[in-house]
């Protein structure tokens, strides 16, 4: 079985981990639960996933770190990573090893987290060698790892079904008989007629310097066993393609077709002899597997780095034959059911501002803030558990100055993990560095028009400037134009609008009439909730017009900024205001049905506040 690297190579980096994400932008909904096999299973959208292991170098290693940019054979964990984003994947696959030299979890916030970790929130990781070196692995990638004593898990992405297995011997069984065996089969059982992907680190075959190992057969053997497809590996840092093959390695075009996707950015190993069923294989250029998984096929494209002019890509049809369908039991009178009325799923946001600590500050605590100060990673945690189809941030991302490289070192690895479904609205803070629009780029919106809009499920969601010494928010400017304009042509829709300074508040900064004309707009085409961050404390108000009259037929108000920089006193109360709540950090959650809407609002561990309710509407 595969050892742990020797000195010569722990100057390589670690791998690339893929976490479900739910995002309703582009990821595909494993997160919420595998899915039934369905016959309609060809109706099913294809699948982007983008696979690699051994990933990010060591940032102690200062002279092939180059910061943060790598040299030519190490540390090209940002190169990689802009391939993944050129991919634009529903999901990222970690094939093990994420972060070298061994795992340690400040390593993994200097340099798995400002590249790889922007998807974190679509990554799903295998467990490597070194992974299990240090504290890093299952700090960074919390529940996506699965738990340390039970690090297989499965999942299912579109019609196909997805199992990550554990290679590593020392601490797991993968024999005939084991714990980790008799699970796979159970798996694979329970999930018979689904298109199949396995991948783990350790390779049952390969050309590179660890060889094929045969102490992996009877993984192969249940998967073969179950009418797998695709088996993918990362431990040998190279890139390798096999014919369909059984677990014997006899060809077989019934068999599993194994890919080695381990050129991740930390280090390259070197080719040895090419094994039997070996098609193809390149160790020249760090690259990333993509994948694209249909019903009824797969295809493959090997994409290295910029410079590199080697490409694999192909395609394989496959079969897969659904479960009989149960008998159903018969019925003395056949009574014709209506025919039932369409409706969007329900959406579900997570949504606070004023988020990110100062990492320069001793508030800032090594990221674990202190009470009152700095809790961003606290609330990311609340996001993790709530698991959003999208994020929205009312304003002041990072805290004070919003310099870039304050971004990396303190939103980044907390909040930064649902960077691929976050929107966000400009706050005063984000003006004041190169951070909101460097690190946000597109979702921003351009830096002389930061307002835009966007579809949810059946809602209508905008996004303002409420920041009056950068953009005209009065009646007739430019984004009050837009604003009625955007509305006219999505009459019919409810509305949410977010930004960042309150209309009302109780808050330290009180009530603004300066956002009068946003409301009076809102109003006019039926909005149904507008929510702001500014006051760092939760306020839900009563529905009201731009007046501040109570109006059932109003918008409702949330403040939500406890997202985590630091806590506000309140100050005179605003009528209409119905809940107030100032005593620790939190994170709103919002579920946007067609007809109606949920929220509650979720403190940090330790807080026993809570304020949750749903409103109704025509």
């Amino acid at each position: 079985m595969k050892k742990g690297r020797n000195a010569a190579s722990l100057l390589t980096i670690a791998l690339l981990s893929v976490a479900c994400s739910s995002c309703l932008l582009n990821v595909p909904l494993a997160s919420r639960g595998n899915r039934a096999f369905r016959i309609q299973a060809l109706n099913e959208k294809p699948i982007v996933l983008a696979i690699a292991g051994n990933v990010a170098g060591d940032p102690t290693d200062t002279w092939a770190f180059n910061g943060g940019n790598g040299r030519p054979e190490y540390s090209r964990q940002k190169a990689t990573a802009d391939i993944v984003g050129q991919i634009n994947p529903d999901a990222v696959l970690l094939t093990g090893n994420a972060q070298y030299n061994d795992g340690a979890y400040d390593k993994y916030l200097l340099s798995y987290a400002p590249t790889w970790g922007r998807f974190q929130g679509i990554t799903h990781p295998a467990i490597g060698a070194h992974d299990y070196d240090n504290d890093g692995y299952f700090r960074f990638f919390g529940a996506a790892a699965g738990s340390p004593d039970k690090t297989y898990y499965s999942f299912d992405l579109g019609a196909w079904h997805i199992v990550a297995l554990n290679s590593i011997c020392s601490k797991v069984g993968v024999g005939v008989g084991s714990e980790q065996e008799r699970w796979l089969r159970q798996d694979l059982e329970a999930n018979k007629g689904k298109p199949i992907l396995a991948y783990w680190f350790n390779a049952r075959f390969s050309s590179g310097p660890y060889g094929s190992d045969s102490t992996f057969q009877p993984l192969w053997q249940a998967l073969f066993d179950y009418h797998a497809q695709l088996v993918v590996n990362g431990s040998d840092h190279i890139y390798e393609r096999f014919a369909p093959q059984g677990p014997n390695g006899k060809a077989d075009p019934k068999g599993i077709r194994q890919f080695t996707s381990g050129l991740g950015g930390a280090t390259r190993y070197t080719l040895g002899k090419s094994v039997p069923n070996s098609e193809i294989n390149f160790d020249q250029n760090f690259g990333v597997l993509k994948l694209t998984l249909s019903p009824d096929a797969y295809e493959w494209e090997f994409i290295a780095e910029t410079g590199s002019t080697f490409t694999d890509k192909g395609r394989q049809s496959i079969e897969v034959t659904p479960p009989p369908l149960p008998t159903p039991s018969p019925s003395p009178t056949e009574i014709p059911s209506p025919s039932p009325t369409p409706s969007a799923s329900p959406i579900v946001l997570a949504v606070a501002g004023d988020i990110a600590g100062d990492p320069t500050d001793w508030y800032f605590n090594r990221g674990e803030g202190r009470p009152g100060f700095f809790r961003q990673k606290a609330t990311a945690e609340i996001v993790r558990s709530i698991n959003p189809d999208a994020v929205l941030i009312p304003g002041d991302v990072q805290g004070w100055h919003g310099t870039y490289d304050s971004y990396l070192l303190s939103f980044d690895p907390t909040w930064g993990l649902f960077k691929s479904i976050t929107h966000p609205a400009i706050g005063d803070h984000d003006y004041e560095g190169d951070g909101y629009f460097r690190y946000f780029g597109a979702a921003a919106g351009r830096p002389d028009k930061t307002y835009y809009s966007f579809d949810l499920g059946g809602w209508h969601l905008v996004s303002l400037n409420s920041i009056e010494e950068e953009v005209d928010v009065y009646n007739y400017s430019k984004q009050i134009r837009w604003l009625k304009k955007d509305l006219a042509a999505n009459k019919g829709k409810p509305i949410l609008a977010f930004w960042h300074r309150p209309r009302y508040c109780s808050g330290k900064y009180g009530n603004n009439v300066a956002y009068h004309d946003f409301w009076q707009v809102l109003y006019k085409y039926h909005a149904k909730l507008v929510i702001s961050g500014h006051d760092h404390v939760y306020e839900r108000f009563a529905p009201q017009d731009a007046n501040g009259h109570a109006d059932p037929n109003g918008a409702r108000q949330f403040v939500s900024g406890l997202g985590g920089e630091m806590i506000y006193q309140f100050s005179t109360i605003s009528p209409n205001s119905e809940c107030r709540y100032n005593a620790t950090f939190g994170v709103l959650k919002l579920t946007l049905f067609p007809k109606a809407y949920e929220w509650e609002f979720i403190p940090e561990a330790g807080g026993t506040f809570t304020d949750k309710g749903r409103q109704s509407f025509d």
